[in-house]
């Protein structure tokens, strides 16, 4: 197959797979934001306690805040109810780039001790978070 342009030529190839284009960073005044959710079945005070233990952990991974790296990963977290240590997690949902995926289990597994609920007669409890990874371009 014969390609005549230059840019076509780059464009296939990049579309096809044969060539990945390096990444390049967004220029421009960006700030970072990290929304946490929390759903469980305990109710929304609980879920309140729960995502205001992690949000003071929060962090926007430099990698992906240069090159303008966005989106939601969620995180699957099972927790000691005695002491509020997270024993499993496992991403449900990817954002699609490896750092904002990687800091979303590193938030929840190393940095947070979670609140513990006395009413609940389990061991252990479950709790979906989701990371709301925003940049937004400042004037």
């Amino acid at each position: 197959m014969k390609l005549y342009h230059p840019i076509g030529a780059a464009l296939l190839l990049a579309v096809t797979g044969w060539v990945s284009l390096p990444r390049t960073a967004i220029a421009g005044n960006l700030t970072g934001d990290i929304q946490v959710t929390v759903t469980s079945p305990y109710g929304p005070a609980f879920n309140r306690k729960i995502g205001n233990a992690i949000y003071k952990f929060r962090y926007y991974p430099e990698e992906s805040f240069r090159f303008g790296e966005q989106g939601i990963a969620s995180v699957h977290v099972v927790v000691r109810n005695s002491d509020g240590v997270v024993t499993r997690y496992r991403l449900t949902r990817t954002s699609g780039f490896y750092y904002l995926d990687s800091i979303s289990c590193i938030t929840v597994a190393k940095n947070a001790h979670l609140p513990t609920n006395p009413r609940l007669t389990t061991d252990y409890y479950e709790a979906d978070v989701d990371f709301h990874y925003i940049l937004a371009r400042t004037p």
